[in-house]
């Protein structure tokens, strides 16, 4: 998977070097904004690769239960932007080429960190240090699990190894440390994982032709000043959102696993549990959005009175999006771990390609301006209301929200326990 998505990320900045000049034009872009969208844009797609395997990394570090070390690494991404956007900009003056070259260095820091994290002697170190050290009284049952293709390079002849293999349950005894090992490459698997990232395939896509539908229909009503305005709600939308990215990121992985144990009571209480968070961290990201709409307007636009005053309309437009998008991101990434790509991408689709689309090409002509602030919030609530349908309907078919006896009998690991008599009960352990 690392090597498929370096060279899918190489091909992609390739292609977006070569169309970035008719796409920008086609999207109304200006000679004043031409000059510094063209080296800010090359700039961006050549560190491309290093954004998507950073993504990539992610997602492994939460397979491996090692969260903690995969936001130290893009925590430590994070700074170094920072400190080179000040050095590059502030200091060089460098202007966009420096916020370009500051946002790549950091995202390629992220990488080599990552990648780091994973050889073998570093990753078993790191899980001795956590207590999960190898076996050596029998170094058979000892494993070592492919990052690549998520799968144990080495089977054991432990009676209890292979039990624990058919069911999925994992020892603490066992060594569970992920690092890169020769692998055959499984190109079902690889297409059955590609099929159920589709819905996040198409929620990118389709940001990124909202986002053009958005600054043309600015250009047309508020001219270059509504694009400022619309960048500045951007950079706040995204940093609240990713509260809701974040621990969709973070649950999905438990939901998946208890999905794929049976495990029906474990299941509903995360589900019941993550809908609980993600309604509380809305109401409370909507009243900060209202709380600090001034003083956000102020630090973004406080040089230019009337654009700040355009800044902070917009905000009060804007800010009951917090509201409901929490919930549509949650939506997606809960039937990704369901495996469920269809669902996910339906609700993907219908969020973007569907509300969002349609409510920008309409309100702003009924409203104007107005309008196309307004057009945010209505399509994300729309899309939380074609959610909650979804998760309705589909209870019954993926077991959450069942009710379960106190025996737990959807439990695997009864069964397994009853299967395998005499062998000691197993139990399972998130990693």
């Amino acid at each position: 998977m690392l090597l498929a998505t370096i060279l899918i990320g190489a091909a992609a900045s390739v292609l977006g070097i070569l169309v970035i000049r008719p796409l920008l034009s086609w999207m109304g872009c200006t000679d004043q904004m031409f000059a510094s969208a063209i080296p800010y844009s090359i700039i961006l797609l050549l560190f491309l690769p290093f954004y998507m395997v950073q993504m990539y990394f992610q997602s492994i570090f939460v397979t491996a239960g090692r969260g903690k070390t995969g936001f130290l690494v893009t925590l430590a991404g994070g700074l170094l932007n920072i400190v080179l956007d000040y050095l590059l900009i502030g200091v060089l003056n460098w202007d966009v080429v420096g916020a370009a070259l500051a946002t790549g260095l950091g995202q390629m820091l992220a990488v080599i960190f990552s990648l780091l994290c994973f050889l073998p002697k570093i990753a078993n170190r790191k899980m001795s240090l956590h207590g999960n050290d190898l076996n050596t009284d029998n170094p058979d049952r000892n494993t070592a699990i492919n990052a690549n293709t998520s799968s144990n390079a080495n089977t054991s002849s432990d009676t209890n190894a292979d039990t624990n293999e058919k069911t999925g349950i994992i020892n603490k005894e066992e060594n569970t440390a992920l690092f890169y090992a020769p692998c055959r490459i499984r190109f079902s698997e690889f297409l059955q994982a590609a099929a159920n990232g589709m819905s996040e395939f198409f929620s990118n896509s389709a940001s990124a032709l909202i986002s053009v539908l958005y600054n043309w229909q600015l250009l047309r009503f508020a001219g270059e000043e509504g694009v400022a305005v619309y960048g500045t709600i951007m950079y706040v939308a995204m940093i609240f959102m990713a509260v809701s990215i974040g621990y969709t990121m973070g649950c999905a992985p438990l939901i998946s696993y208890q999905y794929g144990a049976g495990n029906r009571k474990e299941q509903t209480s995360l589900t019941r549990k993550s809908l609980a968070i993600i309604a509380a961290g809305s109401v409370l990201m909507f009243g900060a959005s209202e709380l600090l709409a001034d003083p956000l307007a102020h630090l973004f636009a406080g040089y230019d009175p009337y654009l700040m005053e355009m800044t902070i309309q917009a905000f009060r437009y804007c800010s009951p999006v917090f509201l409901f998008s929490g919930m549509a991101i949650f939506g997606s990434g809960f039937f990704t771990a369901l495996n469920d790509g269809p669902v996910s991408a339906m609700i993907a689709m219908i969020r973007t390609l569907v509300f969002q689309t349609g409510f920008i090409l309409i309100f702003p002509m009924i409203w104007g301006l107005n309008g196309i602030w307004s057009s945010m919030a209505a399509s994300e609530a729309m899309a939380m209301l074609t959610l909650l349908y979804l998760i309705y309907r589909y209870r019954n078919k993926y077991g959450y929200f069942c009710r379960e006896d106190r025996n737990d009998r959807g439990n695997p690991t009864s069964k397994s326990s009853s299967s395998t008599s005499g062998r000691g009960k197993l139990s399972p352990v998130f990693i």
